[in-house]
């Protein structure tokens, strides 16, 4: 979903919330009848935005959301995307990087020096006595 638009923040005792029409908006726009399964949703606000190959690229439809009244919405269907854009090679160095790095982490419980979970507060420790 994508929309531009003004936003009011609220404070709601320790937390700050998003609040007005355009964030109903959005939330509206999850309610949707686009008939692709992947797609990127937009109002006119973003779609004027777009690259010109972009919005070609986009299909437009009218919704009618709870309490907004009739909105004008364009998407853009991901599997063309996939399809013109070409498949990025994978880079040998980083794969090995992002391996190296991930044992390096993963060594210390491994060699037992630290429990998984460890420290985590929703985490419930069982005492196992007989």
């Amino acid at each position: 979903m994508a929309h531009a638009g003004e936003v009011a923040f609220q404070k709601v005792k320790h937390l700050t919330e998003l609040a007005g029409v355009d964030v109903i908006l959005v939330h509206r726009m999850l309610k949707n009848d686009v008939p692709v399964s992947e797609y990127v949703l937009m109002t006119d606000a973003v779609h004027q935005r777009l690259e010109p190959e972009l919005r070609q690229l986009s299909q437009g439809l009218e919704h009618d959301f709870e309490g907004m009244g009739r909105t004008p919405t364009h998407y853009l269907d991901l599997s063309t995307l996939v399809s013109s854009v070409p498949a990025p090679r994978p880079n040998v160095l980083r794969k090995l990087w992002n391996k190296l790095t991930l044992e390096l982490r993963s060594l210390k419980y491994v060699l037992g020096l630290k429990e998984a979970c460890q420290g985590f507060r929703n985490v419930e420790i069982v005492d196992e006595k007989p």
